[in-house]
């Protein structure tokens, strides 16, 4: 999926935060513990989460498409996702694939991410058709005509790393139908509705995508999920108060 640039206010980061849960510590009212104790139980939890967690890949299968500008804006995103996959109470098992580790965006991460190299995520030069069986995929794109309706975990859910300033179409979607995988969108139109003001966009950008999957995988609430992951400045808002 493309990019659309997008600063977020002080209370929509705060609104996103509390959307996330806190460590077992803080939830049973224990006292707070230090933060070298708490990056080690978020290690932990990235840990078991790439034995057992919702399996969530970036495709990066389209580097030679992509300006040094569009590679430096796709590195933050990956740089993005790991954090905020990193907060969650059940982290997801994430995959880098179709990673060319003697590429420029390889390099990129290297040099702009501290300790890049040491994420908890499998980094691979395999595609996500030579990763998974095909009938366990399902690849994300907006110019799918399928609805993503729910989020199994027996699915693996692939999102396009593609930052793509001219927006050209069915980029990821040709990709996918080339490889003979399932394709489907976000629900973005069976959920929210557009607002009087906004770009009414709905290029998002890949950690954005992530997050919507994981809200959505906590409170299993589109919603909520979509309302917490697109930016206020494109206009959508939620169609009802509860749209479970």
């Amino acid at each position: 999926m493309t990019e659309q640039s997008v600063q977020l206010s002080k209370s929509d980061k705060e609104k996103k935060e509390g959307r996330k849960r806190k460590s077992g510590d803080e939830e049973s009212g224990h006292p707070r513990i230090s933060k070298k104790e708490a990056k080690k139980q978020r290690n932990e939890k990235c840990k078991e989460a790439m034995v057992s967690g919702q399996r969530i890949c970036i495709d990066l299968s389209f580097e030679d498409t992509m300006s040094e500008k569009e590679l430096r804006r796709l590195s933050l995103q990956l740089s993005r996702v790991y954090g905020a996959n990193r907060q969650y109470i059940e982290p997801a098992h994430i995959y880098f694939s179709s990673f060319n580790k003697d590429g420029p965006l390889y390099k990129e991460c290297v040099k702009k991410h501290d300790g890049f190299q040491n994420y908890k995520v499998e980094m691979t030069e395999k595609g996500p058709e030579n990763l998974f069986p095909k009938a366990d995929i399902v690849y994300l794109t907006p110019d799918s005509p399928n609805v993503l309706d729910s989020v199994s975990k027996d699915k693996v859910y692939i999102i396009g790393g593609l930052v793509d300033e001219t927006i050209n179409k069915n980029i990821t979607s040709a990709k996918a139908e080339k490889e003979g995988l399932k394709t489907a969108h976000l629900p973005i139109d069976e959920h929210l509705k557009k607002g009087l003001h906004g770009t009414f966009k709905k290029i998002l950008t890949v950690n954005q995508v992530f997050e919507i999957l994981m809200m959505f995988g906590e409170t299993g609430d589109w919603t909520e999920a979509l309302t917490g992951g697109i930016p206020k400045r494109t206009g959508y808002g939620a169609k009802t108060s509860n749209s479970r």
